[in-house]
């Protein structure tokens, strides 16, 4: 992975940039905005109003990254005991702590020492296990791609796809990967993606979801959510 390089975003979050591939992170209108918005609104907490009876939940993510998806997810546990989540997240070139230090996402979402604690956590803690970080929240992350990785079959009830962008990372957004991700996912399940470009419609399409182009994060025009299941459900 090239250097990185801080930057600071619209909403005052930060992110990093990568030069040598003019890539971010995150949207640069905002980081925590764009999570929000994309991950936890229109994946999660719509999962959770449309299969009100599942008291687990089981979510995949693609791209661990700056661990902003997981701590969000977190704090949602945090507040609402109903439904106990599986975390899993799959990541390749993890941050060090001279770089996860630099974000400012416990300042910037006002976060007690223990919630902080855990953000720490998420780039510390070991590798393929499992870590209660609460009563109804369990984590576990991979350092594997999602190439390579074995995924169990019809598991997943939600997935966080938040891989570099096509242009990166072109592999990753191909019709076979997205086969293999609707293989792992439950019956009644739903995938969110940032981005939403003719290619990456084409390919999720083809692997038989059924698609949905909504309105972006902040700055964005649109971002993707894909679902699993022959019923539409009511939004």
């Amino acid at each position: 992975m090239s250097q990185k390089k801080i930057f600071k975003t619209k909403e005052g979050s930060y992110t990093f940039y990568l030069p040598d591939l003019d890539e971010y992170y995150h949207s640069w209108f905002g980081a925590i905005g764009e999570s929000k918005h994309v991950y936890i609104e229109n994946g999660l907490m719509f999962f959770k109003k449309w299969q009100k009876d599942n008291k687990e939940i089981r979510i995949l993510e693609i791209g661990l990254g700056t661990g902003l998806n997981a701590l969000l997810t977190y704090l949602i546990c945090e507040k609402n005991k109903e439904h106990t989540i599986k975390y899993t997240s799959l990541e390749t070139s993890p941050l060090s702590k001279e770089e996860f230090s630099l974000l400012n996402y416990p300042e910037m979402l006002k976060l007690s020492p223990e919630q902080a604690s855990f953000f720490q956590d998420i780039h510390t803690s070991s590798w393929e296990k499992s870590h209660q970080a609460l009563t109804n929240f369990y984590f576990k992350k991979k350092m594997t791609s999602l190439l390579s990785v074995e995924l169990e079959k019809k598991h997943y009830d939600v997935v966080y796809f938040d891989a570099f962008s096509p242009k990166v990372q072109p592999e990753l957004w191909e019709k076979d990967v997205f086969s293999k991700i609707y293989q792992s996912m439950s019956d009644k399940s739903v995938l969110v993606t940032y981005s939403s470009q003719g290619q990456v419609k084409e390919a999720i399409r083809n692997a038989l979801f059924h698609l949905e182009r909504l309105k972006g994060a902040l700055g964005k025009h649109h971002m993707l959510r894909a679902l699993k299941g022959h019923e539409k459900p009511n939004s």
